[in-house]
C-alpha cells in the first residue's frame, strides 16, 4: 500500500503498492489514518478515519482502518 513508513506493510496482499498513501497514528485508546486511495475504478478518494475506544491502539483500530482502506480501494 504505502511505499514507506508503517503503512508499507499493511494490506500488502489486497492492495498493490502505490495505490494508497496513508499516514497512520496511534496513542492510548486511539487509532487513526489519513491520506488518499487510488481505487481500482480509477477514482481517487480522500480517506480519514479515527477510532477512539478502549484498546483501539492494540489491534481492533488497525483492523477497522484496514477495512476502510480496502473498502475504498474496491469502489
Amino acid at each position: 500500500m504505502g511505499l514507506d513508513g508503517t503503512a508499507r506493510n499493511r494490506l500488502k496482499r489486497r492492495i498493490r503498492a502505490g495505490h494508497a498513501h496513508i499516514k497512520t497514528g496511534t496513542i492510548d485508546d486511539v487509532s487513526a489514518i489519513a491520506g488518499y486511495v487510488n481505487a481500482r475504478s480509477g477514482k481517487r478518494f480522500v480517506v480519514v478515519g479515527m477510532l477512539n475506544n478502549k484498546n483501539a491502539h492494540r489491534g481492533p483500530g488497525e483492523e477497522l482502518m484496514n477495512a476502510l482502506i480496502e473498502w475504498t480501494y474496491k469502489q
